[in-house]
Order: structure tokens, then C-alpha cells, then sequence
């Protein structure tokens, strides 16, 4: 314990990202430590205002003797972070929260987080992240992993870890290499692209955002891609609109768990009415790709319907 509570102080002084150090507090609440240590590593993982952190602090809420720490760890990852206070998973989990601060009857501080999130969860959202995958999932050359519904914009968390080669579609359009050694990369990398590192025979976590004819990455907190432009295979083959969500490999296994989509709105489409085009005119620009456009066109991104 005394080991733990060195390294949490240790983690919490590090110049890490919020990502790299969940998976710090992650790794250490794998070694299955005392309570004391358990809620420290808990209340530490609320400086990591990320959707993780936040789903790893929801396990320890049915457990009597954590339930405190995950409550007020839930609480403030939720209320310090907008964007997770959408759709039906938080909200359960935050309401989850103020039941264990409900039965904190003598505790002060208790009924003022009560009040706190009663005027948190009147702003929810309807959607936004829901768990598609929680238990670990192997991908293999003979099975293929796919979810079974079709996305256009979304953003996603999964966490994978393997010792050889995947490769992630994303409407169903080969997109990020998984390397469980040499790293994430782009499909089509261009200069700006990086390498995103990982963790050799551990699990990794990524996170990615598809919007528009645009994709963002990061693996393990690191940048990997930023407003990179999608590409089909081959590169000349239109870019598809939406597809599914799939894990790929030739040998070996990939193997993922918690899973998490958040569906993101659809973009309005611009169409021309049947005497225009029986007339020869063509969309240049139908409020979601500029892969009709020359140029420089990563410097333009297509959002709601506009070029920005």
C-alpha cells in the first residue's frame, strides 16, 4: 500500500496526459490494493476528466466501501466536463451517484453534492455515449468483429492490446492500422500524421472522431491524426457517407473491450433539383465533402453544412 500511495503521488506530479495517467490509476486498481488505497486511486482518477475515467470510477459504486469516493469522483468528472453530460449511460451513473450521497444522511458535504447534481442532470442531452462492448472481444484472421448498425458522425473509446497486426474500418473504409508493436497509424498517412504509441502487451486505449469527410485519432492521450481527410480504398473510390464500424486482421488476434459510441448528428445534404441537373450542373460542395474541391483543402473543414 505504501508503494501505491508513493506512485499515486508520483503519477498525479507527471507531465502525462489525462489518458496515459487514467491508465496509471487503471493498472494500480488491478493490483487489487486495500480500501484506503482503492478510494485514493479513485479520487485521483477525477483529475482525469475524461469518459474512462469516468466509466472505470462507476464499477467501484455498488461496492460499499468505495461507493463514496466513485460517488464524488463521478460527480465532479461529470459536472467539470459538458460534453459526458449527454445520454441514457452518464445520466444512469450520476443518478447512481446521488444515492450513495443520498444515504450519506450525516454527512454535510453529501447533501450539497445531492443538491449539485439535482441541477446537473436537468441539462442532459438524450444521446451521447452508450457501452457497445464491456467484456474483451477477439478479433481473428477467421472472425472478424463488426457492429451491426451503420454510422456517419460519431465519436468512439475503445480500449485493444494485442502482439500483432488489425486494421480498424470506419464506415466500412480501412482507416487506422493496429499495430500492438510498431504503434497506431493512419491507413493513408500523410506528413502531418503521427505514430501513436502503445503499450506492448497491455491494453491501449484509442479514441476516434469521424465527422464529415474528416478524422481525428489518438492512442494513449497522443495526437495521431487532426482534421485528416478520409480516404476509401482505393484512394480514387468515393469516400462512403456511412458504414460500419469493424476490427480486421490477417494473422494473429486483436483484442478489444470497452467500447463506447457517441452518435453525433447527421450533416445536411445539398442536392440540386432534377432541372439543374438534367441541365449538366454538379454539386461542387454537397455540406459534407470537399473531395470534389482541388487545392488545399485541408486547411477547409465542412461543418454543418458550411466551409470553414
Amino acid at each position: 500500500d505504501a508503494v501505491i500511495t508513493r506512485y499515486i503521488t508520483m503519477v498525479r506530479a507527471a507531465n502525462g496526459s489525462a489518458i496515459n495517467k487514467y491508465q496509471l490509476y487503471r493498472r494500480a486498481l488491478e493490483l487489487n490494493p486495500s480500501d484506503n488505497v482503492k478510494n485514493a486511486l479513485i479520487s485521483a482518477l477525477s483529475e482525469s476528466q475524461t469518459l474512462p475515467s469516468l466509466m472505470l470510477a462507476t464499477n467501484y459504486l455498488d461496492q460499499p466501501n468505495t461507493a463514496f469516493a466513485a460517488a464524488t469522483t463521478v460527480k465532479d468528472i461529470i459536472s467539470k466536463n459538458a460534453e459526458l453530460q449527454k445520454g441514457a449511460t452518464i445520466k444512469k451513473a450520476l443518478q447512481k451517484a446521488q444515492d450513495v450521497f443520498r444515504a450519506q444522511k450525516s454527512n454535510a458535504d453529501a447533501g450539497y453534492a445531492v443538491d449539485e447534481i439535482s441541477g446537473i442532470l436537468p441539462k442532459f442531452a438524450e444521446k451521447g455515449y452508450e457501452p457497445l462492448v464491456t467484456e474483451a472481444t477477439e478479433a481473428t484472421a477467421k472472425k472478424s468483429f463488426s457492429l451491426p448498425k451503420k454510422y456517419e458522425n460519431f465519436e468512439m473509446y475503445l480500449d485493444w492490446k494485442s502482439d500483432s497486426k488489425g486494421t480498424l474500418s470506419l464506415r466500412t473504409m480501412p482507416e487506422v492500422n493496429l499495430d500492438g508493436k510498431a504503434g497506431v497509424t493512419m491507413v493513408y498517412a500523410s506528413k502531418q500524421d503521427k505514430t501513436g504509441n502503445v503499450n506492448a502487451n497491455d491494453w491501449n486505449t484509442l479514441y476516434i472522431k469521424v465527422v464529415n469527410d474528416r478524422i481525428f485519432v489518438e492512442s494513449n492521450g497522443t495526437k495521431v491524426a487532426e482534421n485528416a481527410i478520409i480516404k476509401n480504398t482505393p484512394e480514387t473510390k468515393p469516400i462512403n457517407n456511412s458504414g460500419l464500424i469493424q476490427l480486421l486482421t490477417k494473422d494473429g488476434s486483436v483484442s478489444i473491450r470497452n467500447l463506447y459510441v457517441n452518435e453525433l448528428p447527421s450533416t445536411p445534404v445539398f442536392t440540386l433539383p432534377e432541372e439543374e441537373k438534367k441541365a449538366g450542373f454538379e454539386v461542387l460542395f454537397d455540406g459534407r465533402s470537399l473531395e470534389k474541391w482541388q487545392g488545399n483543402t485541408s486547411a477547409y473543414v465542412p461543418v454543418d453544412g458550411n466551409i470553414y
